[in-house]
């Protein structure tokens, strides 16, 4: 790991002189007097920099200059070489001044190419650049040989009537008034290589050789090169001109100009690892309140409602019994008379104790379970805990049965709807979620006695005014039920978005449920209301239904999103309309692939399709408690499946932000925040 020390050097034997009495400090004590030396050496030794071991002069051959390297080498002898730095002259072969274009290009291409093969020949240890001696061309060259290869020190010597005609006056310790006559100039320090040096390939010494010898064969290849990539780089913003001028559909966060075009390479080719992925902030833009919980989540929740369970144990024998039983059923492990109220949704919710306020039946039943979650984990999913292949292609209806003890069955108090709020906080925590669309029903929790409203309130009151995550409400109407509370949904959002308090927590309204049940088109009258007041639109379509249903949902309902989208593969000329009006696509890859077979290469998930279109994709958990999955799991899932690179993953995670429902200059701040967040985690990996 050799320090090493180039300058140019002309005529003047005193500056190697001087440069070389620099560098053996303190051995050599002829400018001990030096104020600047000693400042320069004590940065020197913060870097790590002890002493200089080699000198390496860059010079032409004519006669005066072979006369300073002769006078030079005659002051050497006066010590002990051993103790002083190893000196190298290099010369180009038959060069003797620098007289014309031709010449100057020459030692141009040699001083670039002396300074590459410095930065490789020292490997970790340092390289100060010095632009003292010789021609003017030269300094200048070695000065832009310094902002193009990188050196940790550019240095100049100023003169101030310094003369030393003969070597004896330089041997020994100069008077300080003297020796300050000489003034160490630093004029960078700590450079980096630029990344024209990189990029389209790395330029090396061995391509652009040098030899320690006044021999060197003249060349401006590596002139030549390095202004034709000066050319292709001078556009102000480098990664901008590519990003526009590439055939790659996808944008970036536009703060992410700033890196390093090297990084940008690196970024495009490399596979990111799910500690990398974890570590991201992100955005969920198809998040279902009534599918967040996992096993534990649930159980907690229902624990909520103990007072609440304890009171009915007390006042009525019959359900104090049959709790009993169920405990006895759970120690007994008795899947067949168990499942039954896990897997049948009215079986809990109807059927049993109906004087009892909701949700207090289900929520004994879960609670039952506080001791062996891994059991009541294991009534719910079934055989889809064997692995990820069972787990996968069961439909939507067996898919929906996994929630039946949580969404409506569960979430009917306050008590419960708050646990489920703090759950969702920890999950949003967890995972680095910076901003959430959280879509609900708040009609479909109102048979505990709650309205609307009091739900909307609560989830405002928990959810709203806190610093993990920034969340907002979507409304649900599903097209599958009852449509007087499809309707009830639609007044709901009209109402919230002109109510001053609920106005900004209010994003959108959504339409979900069963496809099959309600076509786009047949809903339109229904929706008016929330187009006139110009609501943002996000639609469920095309998960398991033919691609006429997205075209329905963009056109007669001027779709801002649409979730899943999975058949919109099925029709080019739609596609290529989403890709120019920028409608985004909130694919799930989790559920998607629990719902649907994509076990075959014959029906291909169309993640990577729908990026190489231009599409705004985003990635969703969906009912992350259903699907057993985080948004980071979904996104490292997509990386496998899909071969994603990490900018594609970042290009994804801009899309969540960019596609969401904010306001524009609200999303704005918050992808700039996003930007730097993710600008310090990338710059610090290095």
């Amino acid at each position: 790991m050799p320090n090493i020390l180039v300058s140019t050097f002309g005529t003047t034997w005193a500056i190697g002189a001087e440069l070389i009495a620099i560098s053996a400090y303190p051995f050599l004590d002829i400018l001990e007097e030096n104020d600047s030396l000693k400042t320069y050496h004590s940065k020197l030794k913060k870097q790590g920099v002890e002493k200089i071991d080699e000198i390496w002069l860059i010079c032409t051959l004519g006669e005066l200059t072979n006369k300073a390297i002769a006078l030079l080498e005659e002051w050497l002898n006066y010590f002990d070489k051993s103790q002083l730095p190893k000196v190298r002259f290099l010369s180009l072969e038959g060069l003797e001044d620098l007289t014309n274009d031709a010449e100057c290009q020459q030692m141009s291409d040699f001083i670039y190419r002396v300074v590459l093969k410095a930065n490789e020949y020292k490997k970790d240890g340092k390289l100060i650049l010095s632009l003292t001696g010789g021609r003017k061309t030269m300094s200048t060259d070695m000065q832009f040989a310094a902002d193009l290869f990188g050196c940790d020190s550019l240095i100049h010597l100023a003169d101030n009537g310094l003369r030393m005609e003969t070597t004896e006056k330089f041997i020994s310790k100069l008077p300080s008034e003297t020796a300050n006559k000489i003034f160490i100039v630093e004029v960078l320090n700590d450079k980096s290589k630029n990344y024209i040096t990189e990029i389209p390939s790395k330029i090396t010494s061995d391509e652009y050789p040098i030899e320690f010898s006044r021999n060197n064969r003249k060349s401006v290849g590596l002139y030549n090169e390095i202004y034709s990539r000066l050319q292709t780089s001078e556009s102000l913003h480098y990664n901008a001109y590519l990003s526009r001028t590439d055939k790659n559909l996808l944008s970036i966060f536009q703060g992410l100009q700033q890196l390093h075009p090297l990084k940008h390479e690196q970024l495009e080719k490399e596979k990111p690892s799910f500690e990398w992925v974890s570590r991201l902030p992100k955005a969920e833009l198809h998040f279902h309140f009534g599918g967040i919980l996992d096993i534990e989540g649930l159980i907690g929740t229902a624990k909520a409602n103990k007072k609440e369970i304890n009171y009915w144990l007390d006042t009525d024998s019959d359900f104090a019994e049959w709790l009993k039983n169920i405990k006895n059923k759970i120690n007994n492990r008795s899947d067949k008379l168990l499942i039954p109220y896990v897997r049948e949704k009215e079986k809990l919710r109807k059927d049993l104790f109906k004087h009892i306020p909701k949700p207090i039946v289900v929520a004994a039943f879960i609670t039952a379970f506080k001791d062996c979650p891994e059991y009541l984990d294991h009534l719910i999913f079934g055989e889809f805990l064997k692995d990820e292949n069972s787990f996968s292609n069961i439909g939507i209806k067996r898919y929906e049965t996994l929630g039946d003890l949580q969404g409506s069955a569960l979430l009917q108090s306050e008590a419960s709807i708050k646990k489920a709020c703090h759950y969702l906080l920890e999950y949003c925590r967890s995972q680095n979620l910076k901003y959430l669309e959280l879509r609900c029903s708040p009609v479909n929790y109102t048979r505990g006695g709650l309205s609307e409203m009091d739900v909307v309130r609560i989830m405002h009151n928990e959810l709203y005014n806190q610093h993990i995550c920034k969340i907002r409400l979507i409304i649900i109407g599903s097209r599958h039920g009852d449509m007087a509370i499809f309707d009830r949904h639609v007044s709901l959002a009209i109402k919230l978005v002109n109510t001053e308090k609920y106005q900004d927590f209010i994003v959108g309204f959504d339409i979900a449920g069963n496809e099959g049940a309600a076509k786009p088109a047949a809903l339109r009258s229904k929706l008016i209301p929330l187009l006139e007041a110009c609501v943002h639109m996000t639609i469920h379509a095309g998960e398991d239904q033919p691609v006429k249903n997205i075209w329905e949902a963009a056109y007669e309902l001027n779709a801002d999103r649409i979730g899943h989208g999975l058949t919109l593969i099925d029709d080019e000329n739609l596609m290529n309309r989403f890709r120019d009006r920028n409608i985004f696509i909130e694919l799930c890859p989790s559920s998607n692939f629990q719902i649907r077979d994509y076990s075959n290469s014959d029906n291909t998930y169309p993640l990577r399709f729908y990026l190489e279109k231009g599409l705004k994709i985003t990635l969703n958990t969906d009912n992350p408690g259903m699907s057993r999955t985080t948004i980071s799991h979904e996104f490292y899932k997509m990386v496998e499946y899909a071969d994603l690179t990490k900018m594609e993953l970042l290009v994804l995670i801009r899309n969540s932000f960019q596609g969401s429902f904010l306001p524009k200059n609200e999303k704005k701040a918050l992808i700039v925040e996003v930007e730097n967040e993710i600008y310090k985690l990338l710059t610090e990996e290095d």
